[in-house]
């Protein structure tokens, strides 16, 4: 069986143990149609920043790829070559880590498609996010149960 494969963008968890802190995991699906069911249910459990199929469109539909997972995976800049498409991939993990859209823009509001995640900084997927918190009328998201635990013991009553 494939496995869905993540890259950290840090080479030990902040505890040290050399695992991937979820907030600093990333995992991109290429599968080319082996086994995609299996590693969309084992990245979707990841609680990755970044979770995203090599697909087209009409192949993540037949599939029901959940709105968690970015389909097709990367900007659209026209790439063909496996190379652009790679290069794609990676800028928009970059874009995403640093809060803006594919045209430059700042996103920080859950009006836009991700979020700003208060503990850590990190930007979150909005639509389909597991981790939130409802303070008034207010939802802040999270990218995944620590940091949302922290801002709960933070902000308790």
């Amino acid at each position: 069986m494939h496995r869905a494969h993540g890259r950290s963008h840090g080479a030990r968890a902040r505890d040290g143990s050399g695992g991937v802190p979820h907030q600093e995991l990333d995992v991109v699906i290429a599968s080319h149609g082996n086994y995609d069911r299996d590693a969309i249910e084992a990245a979707s459990t990841a609680e990755a920043a970044y979770v995203a199929l090599v697909a087209s469109q009409k192949r993540a539909k037949a599939l029901g790829v959940p709105k968690t997972v970015k389909c097709p995976a990367g900007l659209d800049i026209g790439a063909v070559t496996p190379e652009e498409i790679a290069l794609s991939i990676l800028a928009e993990i970059v874009s995403i880590r640093r809060g803006q859209d594919q045209h430059g823009r700042e996103l920080q509001t859950a009006d836009d498609w991700v979020a700003k995640d208060p503990i850590c900084g990190m930007m979150v997927a909005v639509e389909g996010a597991r981790h939130t918190s409802i303070r008034g009328d207010n939802t802040f998201y999270f990218c995944g149960a620590s940091c949302k635990d922290a801002y709960e013991l933070k902000h308790a009553d």
